[in-house]
């Protein structure tokens, strides 16, 4: 894979976090499970309990019920809870309406505290890293929050905190490309020299772009195993499938 022109001469790369870096699904499943498992010794006679079951049964009811979301009016708290209760039907539950708040509760306090990243993450940046590349950030999400995962995976050495830019920073959020030249100008790097790596596409690819950035949109689904390329605007954007893909662009 060859790099384009365009990004030969970069020197930042903005990552965006979640689902991107981060992998929320996972680390859901990981929380689900840890959390589960804190109950188990309660079941351990109930022949029908599986962990692993109870979640597939979760995750099937989830799919299920958030794909005909828009012929009903529930909203996802309830759809959750309805979820929820088909999952842990065949489990004796003294009080299920206070179990099953309390469950969701610990899950999600759980799955905060334990971001867990996609595959080849860590080593893909910190090859960018020794290739002297300044690593950011640009979100949606909390600053705090992400300087705490970033922690917690002990990133900070590659993402410094002062890299790290939110939309809670002056009311700003993606698409909006003033998040985004507030990040160049507080790096002070014109726009020309910096990537934007997202994968959302009005979000990430659109937002840089409008804000002069050239950008790469990870798209797990593309149908080609390469990456391929097409212009925005007058920026270049490039789509890969993988996140180790990056290593090859830059």
């Amino acid at each position: 894979m060859t790099p384009l022109n365009s990004l030969e001469h970069k020197k930042v790369i903005f990552f965006d976090m979640n689902r991107t870096l981060l992998d929320p699904q996972q680390a859901f499943r990981d929380s689900f499970l840890e959390t589960l498992q804190e109950y188990t010794g309660r079941w351990q006679e109930n022949e029908d309990f599986a962990a692993d079951k109870v979640l597939e049964t979760y995750l099937e009811q989830w799919k299920k019920q958030r794909r005909s979301k828009g012929k009903t009016a529930s909203p996802l708290e309830q759809i959750r809870r309805n979820c929820l209760t088909h999952a842990f039907q065949s489990i004796p539950i003294p009080n299920k309406e206070r179990f099953l708040r309390t469950f969701w509760q610990q899950t999600q306090a759980k799955q905060d505290q334990s971001p867990r990243l996609y595959p080849d993450v860590r080593e893909t940046l910190e090859q960018l890293h020794e290739k002297s590349y300044k690593l950011a950030i640009i979100s949606n999400g909390s600053k705090l929050k992400q300087e705490q995962q970033l922690k917690h995976l002990n990133l900070q050495a590659l993402i410094p905190d002062q890299h790290l830019f939110s939309s809670q920073q002056g009311g700003l959020r993606k698409p909006n490309p003033q998040l985004f030249r507030h990040a160049l100008q507080t790096l002070r790097i014109p726009a020309t020299q910096a990537v934007m790596v997202g994968d959302s596409w009005n979000n990430d690819i659109v937002g840089a772009t409008n804000a002069g950035m050239d950008a790469i949109w990870i798209r797990p689904l593309h149908t080609n195993k390469q990456s391929s390329h097409r212009k925005l605007g007058s920026r270049q954007v490039m789509l890969i499938r993988h996140f180790s893909q990056l290593n090859q662009l830059l």
